[in-house]
């Protein structure tokens, strides 16, 4: 018996059959970047490391198979020519061994895109100018349209030459083909235009041009939008006669139902939707379509656990569970299901930081919580049980340091974990209280566990220092001391204004009056993250006011897109004000004075009785500095060596044990 019977059982799809439930869609990690978009080993062995996880089947990301979609690094994965046929050879392999299926998604963006990096124009149905590129795309012609067509059938042809499973198509997002058939993309009057069927005439004959190349023993999976989630674009409604269409027309294995539309700001990155978004958000789209077909559907989207996808299937809101960030922070998570031991699976946090919004400006992807994503090439005898078992002492409970002992213990090591506080977790706790930001949690709580788990001597309330560690004679030290808040520098001129930091106001540990400015020195979320909390009805039975002052374009600029698009409908909400350009410049009395950094104006901010001052945070260097001058082997990892973010301080606490002998 399992606790999740429907997750773990087998489905009929077409002509194949899947081994369980579990399954990731289309995603792009851009680990083909420095091979020009052709299938690398760093990409097989992501997906491969999956399979051996227990999913069920996998699939690439948008793949482009004509130059008008673009090249690298804004089209992350090519198939122009049969260059590309002995790379899928070798990834169905590697899959096929592990008895997983693996698909690959074929795409154009269309004018959801920008032609940087391509000698191509953006194509498209109609001239339509997206929210990110603002750029005017080059409207197609009635023979384009059918080379792109050509395209896609010469594309899904390498695939089955590849010995792949199938495609999954991209009419989802903003795509092309999503562009043709919604109102607010296409604007034509030729046969590709205009009516309902003319609208989707593109699609079908995409299709149905992949479904002639690829037969009927390969899967054909189509990935639409059960909502646009725009205005004026395409509603579940029209989506389910949409699905009707394709239905009668077209041989479709099965759907992936996903939201939003890349074409416009909001709607784009709601398909990706972050924490503190709800679980399982889109279901009821998936529902809507599942209701109207007999293929099977798969829902989507901040499904983080079994237990929600075992719910979705034993109520008959879909048939398959696509998971993509869930399976990224764990890839065991379908054999830990599996084997019953859901309890062990490290949790997708949501935050979109590692994954998502890395893709978006371009770079690898990466996970905050699994430190080995992007790193499945790192041979696994490296992981295995150590033949010099070392005496290790780690310095520090917070995400870092417990990632170190984790690994450490996993090899075999004798180690011992030392935190000055009565708890673990370190700044990841003080993190995850910053509002939306709670399922921050996930990362402490597994890693607290897993050391448990392993056996590290953990002791708690017990700071270290130099003569200690000589006393312990360890072979190894890894100092994670973290970072503290710096002193503020403010002159109060003598007022009864009160100056604090963001940690003392998560953790309560300062009065805080009703009129409050943030002074935001480092461009992160926590400015506003702190006026958020202050501004919460939870925080006060007064209602507070807030006001963000940063010398930035607007505050959290290097927050990724994703989380500030859901943190900016917060804080607005909450009637909270920005004055972006500006800096701190003094107090009188209590009234705080700014000043725009271009123009070297005044402005002032009246009955001010708190200022909360968001500056760089302070290495704690105090054990690093006494170890320089002995001779005991150690590593300095995460905010110790420099502040910087969560994903880092694991990262290098991993890195850090993999790279002892």
């Amino acid at each position: 018996m399992t606790e999740f019977p429907k997750l773990t059982s087998p489905l009929r799809i077409g002509n194949t059959t899947i081994k369980n439930r579990m399954f990731c869609t289309g995603h792009n990690v851009h680990f083909s970047m420095h091979t020009n978009g052709i299938l690398s080993d760093k990409e097989i062995a992501f997906h491969t490391r999956k399979a051996e996880g227990e999913i069920a089947l996998s699939t690439l990301g948008g793949t482009v198979t004509h130059p008008s979609a673009g090249t690298m690094p804004m089209a992350p994965l090519v198939n122009f020519d049969d260059n590309i046929i002995p790379r899928y050879k070798k990834l169905a392999k590697s899959m096929h061994k592990h008895g997983a299926k693996m698909m690959v998604q074929l795409a154009h963006a269309g004018a959801a895109m920008n032609s940087d990096d391509s000698d191509w124009p953006l194509w498209a149905p109609s001239q339509i100018i997206g929210d990110h590129n603002h750029e005017v795309p080059h409207v197609m012609t009635t023979e384009e349209v059918e080379i792109l067509i050509d395209s896609f059938y010469q594309g899904a042809l390498r695939v089955k030459k590849g010995n792949l499973d199938g495609v999954e198509l991209n009419i989802f997002a903003g795509t092309l083909p999503q562009q043709f058939i919604s109102p607010i993309g296409n604007l034509r009057t030729d046969r590709y235009g205009g009516s309902f069927r003319n609208r989707l005439r593109f699609p079908i004959e995409m299709i149905n041009a992949v479904r002639k190349a690829i037969g009927n023993d390969l899967l054909l999976a189509v990935k639409i939008a059960g909502d646009e989630l725009h205005e004026d674009g395409v509603h579940i409604e029209e989506m389910q006669k949409i699905v009707k269409e394709y239905d009668k027309h077209c041989s479709i294995d099965y759907y992936v139902v996903a939201m939003g539309n890349n074409l416009n700001w909001l709607p784009r990155v709601d398909h990706w939707p972050p924490s503190p978004s709800k679980k399982n958000i889109y279901s009821k789209f998936a529902k809507s379509i599942k209701n109207i077909t007999s293929k099977p559907v798969a829902a989507l989207a901040r499904i983080t656990d079994p237990y929600i996808g075992e719910k979705l299937l034993q109520d008959k809101v879909c048939d398959m569970v696509a998971m993509v960030r869930a399976i990224i922070a764990d890839p065991d998570f379908a054999k830990k299901t599996i084997e019953g031991n859901a309890e062990d699976i490290r949790m997708c946090t949501g935050s979109n930081s590692g994954c998502i919004d890395r893709i978006l400006v371009g770079f690898e992807a990466r996970c905050i919580h699994n430190p080995q994503m992007g790193n499945e090439l790192i041979p696994k005898q490296k992981y295995a049980i150590s033949k010099d078992k070392k005496k290790i002492i780690v310095v520090g409970g917070g995400p870092g340091g417990l990632e170190a002992a984790r690994l450490a213990a996993t090899k075999g090591h004798e180690v011992s974990l030392f935190e000055k506080e009565n708890y673990l977790g370190g700044y990841a706790i003080t993190a995850s209280k910053k509002p939306g930001n709670q399922d921050l949690a996930n990362i402490y709580h597994w890693l607290s566990r897993q050391v448990k788990m392993q056996g590290v001597n953990v002791h708690l309330n017990k700071e270290v220092d130099l003569q200690s560690i000589i006393s312990a004679n360890p072979d190894y030290v890894i100092v994670a001391t973290g970072s503290t808040e710096k002193k503020s520098t403010i002159n109060k001129n003598g007022s009864n204004i009160v100056v604090t930091n963001p940690c003392c106001v998560f953790n309560n540990e300062v009065q805080i009056g009703n009129n409050v400015v943030i002074i935001d020195q480092t461009g992160s979320d926590t400015g506003c993250a702190v006026a958020e909390n202050i501004c919460a009805p939870s925080f006060s039975a007064i209602k507070k006011r807030a006001t963000i002052i940063t010398r930035f374009f607007h505050p959290a600029m290097i927050n990724g897109l994703t989380r500030t698009v859901s943190l900016y409908r917060r804080i607005f909400k909450q009637g909270i004000k920005i004055i972006p350009h500006c800096d701190f410049h003094e107090i009188k009395n209590n009234t705080v004075h700014l000043k725009n950094i271009y123009t070297g104006d005044i402005g002032i901010l009246e009955d001010i009785d708190t200022i909360v001052e968001v500056t760089l945070r302070k290495p704690n260097i105090n054990l690093l500095s006494a170890l320089e001058k002995t001779k005991i082997q150690y590593k300095a990892i995460g905010d110790c060596l420099a502040p910087r973010d969560i994903r880092k301080a694991i990262s290098e606490g991993h890195s850090a044990i993999l790279s002892l002998n």
